[in-house]
């Protein structure tokens, strides 16, 4: 990795920072005052991260609504119960919903978390199709995950899923300044993997026997994605998303892909 001697940033191409600058410092050239080498110094202002609000994200094809069980918890559970294929639910904490009461009570309780900040996915019928939460969030040193994502049958394979991501990621980087960005999975959870990989996150390891779900070990696979990677392939994102992306039936006409 190289760091831009201008704004102390890491390069979006080989040959420009993000600044327009194009002279850079290799990262492991910086020493103390030992001759060691040490990590590139942050700016103050980089290191004032905000915490997560209510807040409603609008996309042109979906928004992000924060969890509200008597607004979303009806139109959850019928999203989640029509067409729901029970395989979809191994991976995850819940069970496939099948009596309301205790359904509600579940969206109820995401409502009034205060571990997650829980949002509802509405598309653009007015659906409510699904869920994920920021999760583990260090305001110190401005790292947050995404996690307890329930996307339904409505959502896959949909651009609404994906600009759901998107409008989520955005939120963290542009709107609360963090630095780091996670998604964890179960290491036997491959579609969960691809996902993380096409939407840019990076590999970083399998953290094993790490917690048990459902009466068995659960080994982790870990993805993050930076503040630097996020600005280097934003732009992806918008064209990926852009209207003139999709043909008369909505389907893709190139697909995301970042460098």
């Amino acid at each position: 990795m190289r760091i831009c001697k201008s704004c102390g940033l890491g390069r979006i191409d080989r040959i420009r920072c993000v600044c327009g600058d194009e002279q850079f410092d290799e990262i492991n050239s910086r020493m103390n005052d030992y001759g060691q080498p040490v990590g590139v110094a942050l700016a103050e202002d980089t290191l004032t991260f905000k915490k997560p609000k209510k807040v409603v994200l609008t996309g042109k094809y979906c928004r992000l609504e924060p969890v509200n069980a008597e607004a979303h918890a009806e139109s959850l559970f019928h999203s989640f119960s029509q067409n729901q294929s029970p395989q979809q639910w191994t991976y995850l904490p819940s069970a496939v919903p099948t009596v309301y009461s205790e359904f509600n009570d579940y969206v109820l309780g995401m409502e009034n978390s205060n571990d997650y900040d829980c949002f509802t996915i509405i598309n653009a019928n007015n659906e409510a199709v699904g869920t994920f939460a920021l999760m583990r969030l260090d305001i110190v040193n401005g790292v947050v995950e995404v996690g307890m994502v329930t996307f339904s049958e409505k959502m896959r394979q949909t651009v609404v899923s994906t600009e759901a991501h998107y409008l989520l990621a955005r939120y963290v980087f542009e709107t609360l300044g963090f630095r780091r960005y996670e998604w964890k999975a179960d290491a036997l959870n491959e579609p969960s993997k691809k996902a993380a990989k096409r939407l840019g996150f990076s590999y970083e390891g399998l953290f094993q026997q790490i917690t048990t779900t459902h009466g068995r070990n659960r080994d982790t696979t870990w993805y993050a994605m930076t503040d630097i990677a996020w600005r280097n392939q934003v732009e992806n994102y918008v064209k990926w998303l852009s209207p003139e992306n999709f043909d008369n039936e909505g389907k893709q006409l190139s697909k995301l892909k970042f460098n």
